[in-house]
């Protein structure tokens, strides 16, 4: 019989961050809720969604990225560790690093910072275009995993 006495339990919360919930991926973007998503997906589509419910705001996300990644070229993504529509923020992705440190947890004022430009001018440009609210855009950076498509 084996002991695992000396061995790291990746489910105890003495277990160091990075062990148990990597991030390795920091993307930067335009970062909004799910309230701003369905507005944004209603005024796209002129579909109703219902925003107490996952599915409906998961819908709205599918049509807003489908939309964006026609038309546009720009990739979206839900971002949040919690499968709630509180919890729930989605991001314009416009700049993408990859991050080994990074982990669920990992303090935001340690991460690199990012710079706008002219990348972000032209989705900002398309976002207002096609509806958004401008006052509620807000760019910003998350950790994340790192999709398959990526």
């Amino acid at each position: 019989m084996t002991s695992t006495v000396n061995q790291p339990d990746i489910t105890s919360n003495s277990t160091p961050l990075d062990r148990r919930f990597p991030r390795t991926l920091l993307v930067a973007g335009y970062i909004f809720d799910a309230q701003t998503l369905v507005q944004w997906a209603q005024h796209l589509t002129g579909n109703q969604y219902d925003l107490e419910k996952v599915s409906h705001v998961t819908q709205a996300f599918g049509h807003v990225q489908a939309l964006a990644q026609k038309k546009y070229g720009i990739t979206m993504q839900v971002m949040g560790e919690e499968v709630t529509v509180e919890d729930m923020l989605n991001i314009v992705v416009t700049q993408i690093r990859d991050f080994p440190d990074g982990c669920v947890g990992y303090p935001e004022d340690k991460l690199p910072q990012f710079n706008e430009g002219a990348r972000e001018a032209r989705v900002r440009e398309v976002m207002i275009k096609e509806g958004f609210d401008p006052s509620k855009l807000r760019f910003g950076r998350k950790l994340t995993g790192r999709p398959k498509y990526w």
